[in-house]
C-alpha cells in the first residue's frame, strides 16, 4: 500500500522498465514454449530457392558424389566449405537432393542461438531481461527467416554469440578461465567454417582485449587468451580447402585488400553514394524492424538504433561490442550492405533498442516516458510478429514455390525439370548470372553465367532466356544467336522462361533481335 500521510516518503510505483523483464523472468517458460512454437510451425523441409545457397548445394552434390571440394560446372568460385559439407553429409546419409539434415542443423543451431542470447544477457544483466532479449530475437524476422534458409548467415552468427558469451565471461571473471578461452576459440572456428568475415570479428575481439586487459592491468589472461586466440584462427586456416597453406588469403581477403589498398578512393566513393543510402534508408530498417519505413521515417529509425546500440555499448563499457560494431559498419560501406548481415549483431541491436527505451522512460515525465517505451516495443516487435506470421503461411502453403516469393522460381523448376530429361548430359547452358546456380542445381546440367564462359563449347549448347545484357553480348562475340524455343514456361497471362538452341551465325549474318530477345524477367 502506499503511504496516507503525505510527510511519509512517497513509494512511487516501479516503471515499465522494470515491470516488463520481471513478468518475462516469472512466465519465461511460457514464453520459451511460445517462441519454440512459433519455430516448429516454419519448419517444412522446403529448400527456399536462392542463387546463394544453390552454389554451395551444388558443391555439397560433389563432395557427396566423392569428386572433392570442388564444382560441377568447374568454376572456381572460392566460398567457406561448412555450409557445402553440411549439405554433403545430407546428400551422403540419406540420397541426393535430401536437405532434411541441413534444415535440421540450421533449425538447431537457430535454437542454440537463443540459448546463447540468454547466456549473454544473464551475465551481463538479471534475467527478466535476458529473457526478454531471448524472445526479442526469436521473434525478429530477420533471425527466424534465416532459420529456415541454407545460407551461411546464421551459423555465422551463432560463432559470434559464442565468442561474444565467452568474453562477456572473461569481463565479469567467472570462474574456468579456460571455458571462455574454449568458448572464443569453438565461435572463431565457426564463423570462419561459414564466411571469410571472421577476420572482423578476429580484429574487433584482438581490440577489445587489448583495451580491457591493459587497463585492468590483467597480464596473464591477456597471454592465455592470445595464445587461444592464435591457435583458433591458425586452426580456422587450416580447415580451409581453398588455401594452400595458413597464411594464404582466400578470395574475401583479397578482395579486401585491394578495395581499402589498391582502390581506396573508389572504395569511398561508392560507399558515400551508394551503400551509406541503403544502410540508413533500406537495410538497417529492414533488418531491425522487418519494414522499409521510406527515406525520412527510414533514416530516422536507423539512425536511432545504431545510437542506441552504440551509446549502450560506451554506456555499459562493452569495449567488444563497440568496436565490432563500428568494424562492422565500416565493412558493410566499403563493401555491400544487406539486412541479413545483422545477424551478428542482432541481439546487441534489440538490446541497445530496449535500453534506450529504458532511457527514455526515465529522463521524462512518468506518464510521458511510460507511453513512449511502449510505442517503442510496438513498433519492434509488432512489424515483425506480423512478418513472421507472413512467413509462417507461406511455410505451410501446399503450393509452396507458388506462394514462395510470389512465384518468382515456378517457371525456373519447370524449366529445370524439362531440362532434367531433355538436355544432354554433355550440354553447355548459357544463363543470366543470377539464375544459373539454381537451374545448375535443379536440372543436374552445366549451366553458366556469361562470366564465368569459357572456350565455345565442343558438345550441345543451349541458351536460357531472358538473358541479361552480358550474356546477348556473349553470345554475339562468340558468333551464336538463340534458335526457335524447344520448351517455354511462359502463357499467354504471365512471361515465363524459355530454353534455346545456340546457333552458329552465318559469316554474312547477325543475330536477329526478335531471337534474342526474351520475355522480360520476373
Amino acid at each position: 500500500m502506499y503511504p496516507m500521510n503525505k510527510d511519509e516518503p512517497s513509494l512511487s510505483p516501479p516503471g515499465l522498465s522494470t515491470v516488463i523483464p520481471d513478468w518475462c523472468g516469472r512466465h519465461r517458460w511460457l514464453l520459451w514454449a511460445a517462441v519454440m512454437a512459433l519455430f516448429l510451425a516454419g519448419f517444412n523441409n522446403q529448400w527456399r530457392i536462392g542463387t546463394d545457397s544453390s552454389l554451395h548445394l551444388n558443391i555439397g552434390r560433389c563432395i557427396a558424389q566423392g569428386m572433392g571440394f570442388t564444382h560441377p560446372d568447374g568454376l572456381q568460385e572460392m566460398v567457406s566449405p561448412g555450409l557445402a559439407y553440411m549439405t554433403a553429409a545430407g546428400f551422403y546419409l540419406f540420397g541426393p537432393d535430401h536437405l532434411l539434415l541441413s534444415h535440421v542443423i540450421n533449425f538447431l543451431l537457430g535454437v542454440a542461438g537463443l540459448g546463447l542470447t540468454y547466456w549473454l544477457f544473464s551475465l551481463h544483466t538479471d534475467r527478466g531481461t535476458a529473457v526478454l532479449m531471448t524472445v526479442l530475437l526469436g521473434t525478429s524476422e530477420t533471425y527466424y527467416r534465416h532459420i529456415f534458409l541454407l545460407l551461411t548467415d546464421l551459423p555465422f552468427a551463432v560463432g559470434a554469440l559464442l565468442g561474444l558469451v565467452g568474453y562477456e565471461r572473461l569481463q565479469q571473471r567467472s570462474p574456468r578461465v579456460w571455458l571462455s578461452v574454449l568458448l572464443i576459440a569453438a565461435g572463431i572456428v565457426l564463423m570462419a567454417m561459414f564466411r571469410a568475415v571472421v577476420l572482423t570479428f578476429i580484429v574487433a575481439l584482438a581490440l577489445a582485449m587489448l583495451v580491457d586487459l591493459i587497463r585492468a592491468k590483467r597480464t596473464k589472461t591477456l597471454l592465455a587468451l592470445t595464445i587461444g586466440l592464435l591457435a583458433a584462427v591458425l586452426a580456422s586456416r587450416l580447415v580451409d580447402p581453398n588455401l594452400s597453406h595458413p597464411f594464404q588469403l582466400n578470395a574475401d581477403e583479397q578482395i579486401i585488400y585491394q578495395r581499402l589498398v589498391e582502390k581506396l578512393p573508389q572504395t569511398l566513393e561508392h560507399a558515400w553514394s551508394h551503400n551509406l543510402p541503403l544502410l540508413l534508408r533500406e537495410s538497417t530498417s529492414e533488418a531491425v524492424f522487418a519494414v522499409d519505413f521510406g527515406d525520412i521515417a527510414g533514416v530516422f529509425l536507423s539512425l536511432a538504433s545504431l545510437a542506441c546500440m552504440l551509446l549502450m555499448a560506451v554506456a555499459r563499457r562493452r569495449s567488444l561490442w563497440l568496436i565490432l560494431t563500428l568494424l562492422f559498419l565500416v565493412q558493410w560501406l566499403a563493401f555491400f550492405v544487406a539486412d541479413r548481415y545483422y545477424l551478428p549483431l542482432m541481439p546487441l541491436v534489440l538490446y541497445g533498442w530496449w535500453w534506450g527505451a529504458m532511457q527514455v522512460e526515465r529522463r521524462l515525465p512518468r506518464g510521458w516516458g511510460r507511453y513512449v517505451l511502449i510505442f517503442m516495443l510496438v513498433l519492434l516487435i509488432v512489424p515483425n510478429l506480423i512478418r513472421v506470421g507472413r512467413f509462417i503461411q507461406v511455410q505451410r502453403s501446399t503450393a509452396f514455390v507458388e506462394d514462395y516469393r510470389r512465384g518468382r522460381y515456378q517457371p525456373i523448376v519447370e524449366l529445370a525439370g524439362w531440362m532434367s530429361t531433355h538436355v544432354e548430359a554433355n550440354a553447355l547452358v548459357l544463363s543470366d548470372k543470377n539464375h544459373s546456380q539454381v537451374l545448375s542445381y535443379l536440372s543436374r546440367r552445366h549451366v553458366i553465367e556469361p562470366r564465368n564462359a569459357g572456350q565455345p563449347p565442343a558438345g550441345p549448347f543451349y541458351v536460357v532466356e531472358p538473358l541479361d545484357e552480358a550474356g546477348r553480348r556473349l553470345l554475339a562475340e562468340r558468333g551464336y544467336r538463340a534458335g526457335q524455343a524447344l520448351f517455354d514456361t511462359g502463357s499467354p497471362d504471365r512471361p515465363g522462361w524459355s530454353i534455346h538452341p545456340a546457333l552458329p551465325v552465318p559469316a554474312d549474318d547477325s543475330p536477329q533481335p526478335e531471337d534474342m530477345n526474351g520475355a522480360p524477367n520476373q
